[in-house]
């Protein structure tokens, strides 16, 4: 490594030390402390303190920092490894600082940079949180995923943007193990996946991020996405449109419910900007859309229509 390139190293890491200082935990001159590996995505250090219990009391007593113990995003060697740890992050709006204290191996900490995320705040029992916990929206789809056996701060979830009607009540969010949550998903009974190899699967998936999961059933139904990035969405959908799985966990789609309810129903609303379903005085409404192949009495070849309308029931 070069003259250039140390000096470079050196100068990212003193960023990251000052930002831990930021946040109320100074290393140099406070605490007996070794460098050990270095790292770039985030960027960070491992390192070994000899008195790593008084640290955590200074983390824990630190009103910039709060109990968050989360993996860190992407390649993670610790969990890997199978290091458990107490962990510290910032309070306030990214980039944010998070301290990890070992408890398996002793002495052993880290400390990186998260360059996004929520605001995080500290509640009254030490806790990061961000804006979006006490949402009501998020709290309704995350039970509505608890409900499933699929608990979502397990794998370290941040939401990160609340989507209210006219667009199906939802969140996005970041998770530190996508990975995870993924093979969770799979193993739920009620969770089909659209699979982006089938040509059906392909086109389900169309505005998907990620893989995405739907739950079977018409209806209000969930629907999970997660990227491989850390970056995901769930939220429900006013018309479910999958109506079972084959052996591989495909979903298997009813597509005249899906053109005819789902499209005008969930998909639609969020491009025109207002909802398009109703009621009023006992009349309700909702738009209807129909597909059909054929010709008519003068017509040589047959061919494709769509009908785009509104159905009222009385």
């Amino acid at each position: 490594m070069s003259y250039s390139d140390q000096a470079a190293m050196r100068a990212e890491l003193n960023q990251v030390k000052l930002k831990l200082r930021e946040a109320g935990v100074q290393l140099d001159h406070y605490f007996k402390w070794h460098l050990g590996e270095v790292y770039w995505n985030p960027v960070g250090f491992d390192f070994t303190c000899e008195d790593p219990k008084r640290l955590q009391q200074v983390a824990d007593k630190s009103d910039q920092l709060a109990i968050d113990s989360i993996d860190m995003p992407g390649y993670d060697p610790w969990r890997k490894g199978g290091v458990l740890s107490v962990g510290f992050s910032q309070v306030g709006k990214p980039p944010h600082v998070h301290l990890d204290i070992a408890i398996n191996r002793p002495g052993l900490c880290r400390v990186y940079v998260l360059p996004h995320g929520a605001t995080l705040h500290r509640d009254d029992w030490g806790r990061a949180i961000s804006n979006y916990d006490r949402d009501p929206i998020v709290r309704k789809v995350t039970r509505a995923l608890a409900l499933l056996r699929l608990p979502l701060e397990r794998y370290g979830i941040h939401a990160t943007k609340v989507y209210r009607r006219p667009e199906p009540e939802g969140f996005d969010f970041d998770v530190n193990d996508p990975d995870g949550l993924l093979k969770a998903a799979a193993a739920i009974p009620q969770l089909a996946r659209d699979d982006k190899r089938d040509p059906e699967g392909k086109v389900a998936a169309g505005v998907t991020l990620g893989t995405g999961y739907r739950e079977v059933g018409y209806g209000p139904r969930l629907h999970l996405e997660v990227a491989q990035n850390g970056k995901g969405n769930v939220h429900i959908d006013l018309e479910g449109w999958v109506v079972g799985k084959d052996a591989w966990g495909r979903g298997i789609y009813d597509w005249v419910h899906g053109v005819s309810h789902h499209f005008p129903e969930d998909l639609l609303p969020g491009y025109v900007g207002r909802p398009l379903v109703g009621a009023w005085r006992g009349i309700e409404w909702r738009p209807s859309l129909g597909v059909e192949h054929g010709r008519d009495r003068d017509d040589a070849k047959a061919g494709w229509r769509a009908h785009l309308g509104f159905v009222f029931n009385f």
